[in-house]
């Protein structure tokens, strides 16, 4: 049974916590600051975050435990491999998402008349 109060169902709410749903629908600002730093970077192959980091991270299969260990055994197995993905994700993730044009982009539409 959902226990209610101010007309929210939190037994639904606590439920959802508990699996991926919220990360099917949204990329984390958090990947773009991580591959800006530099830093090379592990996510799920949820469209979200896979499309916006290409080939420049490593990518495991969603909700795939095994798929995850294996990725993680491969940065540490292959230093050099991290390396790379590192000198390649901030020149990458900023050229791609590049707040300048974004900025640009915006004020035309808000010029359009």
């Amino acid at each position: 049974m959902l226990q209610q109060k101010d007309g929210i169902k939190y037994g639904n709410l606590s439920h959802n916590a508990g699996n991926d749903t919220a990360a099917k629908y949204c990329m984390p600002l958090s990947l773009l600051e991580a591959m800006s730093y530099g830093n090379c970077c592990l996510v799920s192959d949820i469209p979200e975050c896979a499309e916006v980091v290409e080939d420049k991270a490593l990518i495991f299969k969603k909700s795939d435990v095994e798929d995850l260990q294996e990725k993680l055994q491969d940065a540490c197995d292959h230093p050099e491999m991290v390396m790379e993905m590192k000198k390649q994700a901030a020149d990458f993730i900023c050229e791609k998402y590049n707040w300048d044009d974004v900025v640009k982009e915006t004020m035309k539409l808000y010029r359009r008349k």
